[in-house]
């Protein structure tokens, strides 16, 4: 007969994990507003309820599953390996790229794009660029580092020695409850930088991490802990982990 295989926990929703690879759900999901909803119909558009007790099947087909507080990832069994989020996307952690459900963004602006004049100091330390935060400078080879606590005259000073750009907050945004819970459904997560096939799916309280030739990771990153080397509100797209050997075989956190 069919069993359940693996079970996997948030702070207010269960999913569950069958061997014939279908994935049970029951719960709700929140975020910092309160109850976003579980969806009660696997089809995009159907009806969401406050929150549910019956275990409902919300896809098939797979072959992992993991729980985040209040997101739930799933790694397909087909040739393709998938990778499927759902849930709240607050900080990011479903990896979609139109960043849906999410009030907490980014943007770079190019080296030879910036303008000095526009460079200024912030009261409390760091500086803005045309009135926005300024948050990371990206180096030559590629490589991101904080710049929350730069001075113009440091900013300036990267962007000479060959800084490639500057990257900036966006201010914050109100999700309506709408699109947050059109995140209910199973959402195809981004894979269009990951290299090689993806062999796991995992996740902490508000991050998504998969497994593939190295470790990726997206989601919140406010104190570093995604682990990419500088601190993030919002990584809204899975980017890779390099300071763990490719080998990793299990990701996680609270």
């Amino acid at each position: 007969g069919t069993v359940v295989r693996k079970v996997s926990c948030g702070d207010n929703h269960t999913c569950a994990l069958d061997s014939l690879g279908r994935v049970w759900l029951w719960g709700t999901y929140k975020d910092s507003n309160g109850h976003i909803g579980i969806a009660r119909k696997r089809k995009q558009g159907g009806s969401v309820a406050d929150k549910s007790a019956e275990p409902a099947v919300v896809l098939e087909g797979c072959a992992q599953i993991a729980s985040g507080a209040n997101h739930t990832v799933a790694l397909s069994s087909s040739s393709e390996k998938k990778v499927f989020a759902w849930g709240s996307n607050a900080t990011g952690q479903l990896g979609l790229t139109s960043g849906k459900g999410c009030g907490l963004a980014e943007t770079e602006v190019a080296a030879g794009e910036v303008i000095p004049d526009k460079v200024a100091a912030l009261l409390g330390g760091g500086c803005e660029l045309d009135g926005q935060r300024v948050v990371r400078i990206r180096e030559a080879s590629g490589k991101e580092r904080s710049a929350m606590t730069s001075t113009p005259a440091q900013v300036q000073q990267s962007l000479a020695a060959g800084a490639t750009a500057v990257i900036v907050e966006i201010p914050e945004r109100e999700v309506p409850k709408a699109e947050k819970q059109s995140l209910l459904w199973p959402q195809e997560v981004f894979l269009g930088d990951v290299e090689g096939a993806i062999s796991g799916v995992f996740a902490s309280a508000e991050c998504t991490f998969v497994t593939a030739t190295a470790p990726y990771v997206c989601g919140l990153n406010g104190d570093g802990q995604a682990g990419l080397g500088f601190p993030s509100m919002a990584v809204q797209t899975l980017r890779p982990l390099r300071g763990l050997p490719p080998s990793v075989t299990w990701l996680g956190g609270g």
